[in-house]
């Protein structure tokens, strides 16, 4: 063996350069490129395989955006801040007469 394996049990989490999201990215417009091609030329057959592709390279970018997403900030309103009337006793009943 060339070095110590330190890899926990269970999936490693495979951290994606630039240059490889990047790479995806050309390859999702090539294949996309390809679909409508063939599709002009009535080759369905090889549109499901394009697609198919598309849909692991898109199910891969998606899963990568969401494990490095940050969670989004709360914003807290400030007292008084709410709209006057805007509660459920204005819609309710309105204003006497």
């Amino acid at each position: 063996m060339s070095g110590p394996q330190t890899q926990a049990a269970g999936a490693p989490k495979r951290v994606l350069a630039t240059e490889e999201i990047q790479q995806m990215l050309e390859d999702n417009a090539k294949l996309i490129a390809a679909i409508v091609e063939n599709q002009n030329l009535g080759k369905l057959d090889q549109c499901i395989e394009y697609q198919k592709r598309l849909q692991d390279n898109l199910m891969s970018l998606a899963a990568l955006a969401d494990s490095q997403a940050t969670p989004p900030q709360q914003q807290q309103a400030a007292p008084g801040q709410q709209q006057a009337g805007a509660g459920p006793a204005a819609a309710a009943g309105g204003q006497p007469q």
